[in-house]
């Protein structure tokens, strides 16, 4: 906590994963990374969340831990879906709510073994604008989303808590 900017409380995030989608590859993905529960026993997972206020900015980051080269293959896989995500429809029956998710990719941020990161916004029901930042660095696998649906995102700010994560992460 000590690298976010000031204001920054935890949070216990809250999700309500949509019903359907346009593409269910794109959303799996996206939600697979940022899940509360690994994608298998042999990998370990931390989380921490943290807020300014009931609409954000919200930072969220999942590190997890692979055997081998399990790490490496994640990346490889999300990296490849994500850049066929240019944009898809989500719905949710109850409440009934409607989105559209548009994917940017930003390509790499020059951390860890491999980096690459995206911008997204979600309009329709619900409008957020959000920044991924995934960062593979040896074993270790680390996502961090910015997001917010109050006004505009700091990218500049979102690069350095990516950076402070992945530098800690290396050593």
């Amino acid at each position: 906590m000590a690298d976010l900017p000031s204001g920054y409380l935890p949070y216990s995030r809250s999700s309500r994963e949509p019903d359907s989608s346009s593409r269910p590859v794109c959303l799996n993905a996206l939600d697979g990374l940022d899940s509360q529960t690994p994608p298998s026993a042999a990998v370990q997972e931390a989380t921490a969340s943290y807020a300014q206020s009931q609409t954000g900015p919200w930072i969220l980051e999942v590190l997890r831990s692979y055997r081998r080269q399990g790490a490496a293959s994640a990346f490889t896989a999300a990296v490849e879906i994500f850049k066929g995500c240019h944009s898809f429809t989500m719905a949710w029956t109850a409440p009934a709510g409607f989105a559209t998710e548009s994917v940017r990719s930003m390509g790499s941020v020059d951390l860890g073994n491999r980096s690459w990161s995206a911008s997204l916004s979600i309009s329709g029901t619900i409008a957020v604008i959000e920044r991924l930042v995934l960062v593979q660095v040896g074993s270790s696998l680390m996502l961090l989303e910015a997001a917010t649906a109050a006004g505009p995102l700091r990218t500049a700010q979102v690069s350095t808590i990516a950076a402070h994560a992945a530098a800690k992460l290396a050593r």
